[in-house]
């Protein structure tokens, strides 16, 4: 069974294709919005970057 996933895991990371640019930035926001609203607020926290 392990081995069932794991080759369908290296299959999948082979197979799959990189995101395009309105894929990243719709992650960009979605995780900007998710850190925006956390409580208690974290104040000290870096910006992600992209690439």
């Amino acid at each position: 069974m392990r081995l069932l996933i794991a080759i369908s895991a290296f299959t999948w990371l082979v197979i799959a294709e990189p995101l395009n640019n309105t894929e990243r930035e719709a992650i960009m926001e979605f995780h900007t919005g998710i850190r925006e609203n956390v409580d208690p607020p974290a104040s000290d926290m870096m910006l992600m970057a992209s690439v």
